[in-house]
């Protein structure tokens, strides 16, 4: 279930999406089946994310959180806490930076693995885009471009040249 819903999120079917991953947590609560939890929970997320359903994802993110958390579930842990970084920046009204920008920067600090530096400064990039900080998109815009080109030459995965790509098309929109 949970793949199908993956399948429809990737796909702009975001309500569909919502319910195949429904089904899957409830199956996969019914069943006792733990490991795949925080998977669910995240597809929910992003699923209210891209519905712009922003009050409901926040609620349902730290849940998220704390679950994979619990659970030793790096990856999900990871991407949640940039999820929320992201759910936080788009719902402040006052301070964006500290609401989606300074979680971001202080997990930059302290990760070590490419593809991770490579992911938040592309997040980064794109939040202070909307701020209209030239400078600082360009520093993160030019840090992710380099290690995603460098991510994609090891392994050919195409969410590291569409990244790079949509990042190289900022340039004409930030300079």
């Amino acid at each position: 279930m949970s793949n199908i819903g993956e399948v429809y999120l990737n796909q702009g079917y975001y309500e569909k999406a919502f319910e195949y991953f429904e089904k899957a947590l409830s199956n996969d609560l019914g069943h006792n089946l733990k490991p795949k939890i925080p998977s669910h929970l995240f597809g929910k997320v992003q699923c209210l994310y891209k519905l712009n359903s922003l009050e409901a994802a926040r609620k349902l993110i730290d849940d998220c959180i704390h679950i994979s958390q619990k659970m030793k579930n790096k990856t999900i842990l990871f991407k949640g806490n940039i999820l929320k970084a992201k759910i936080n920046f788009n719902i402040s009204e006052r301070d964006k930076i500290e609401a989606g920008i300074e979680p971001l920067e202080k997990m930059l600090k302290e990760s070590k693995e490419d593809n991770h530096i490579a992911e938040l400064n592309y997040e980064l990039a794109l939040m202070y885009f909307e701020l209209k900080d030239k400078k600082k998109t360009e520093i993160c815009r030019k840090k992710a471009i380099e290690l995603y080109k460098c991510l994609y030459k090891k392994t050919p995965n195409i969410t590291f040249k569409d990244r790079y790509e949509e990042l190289e098309r900022l340039t004409s929109e930030v300079s």
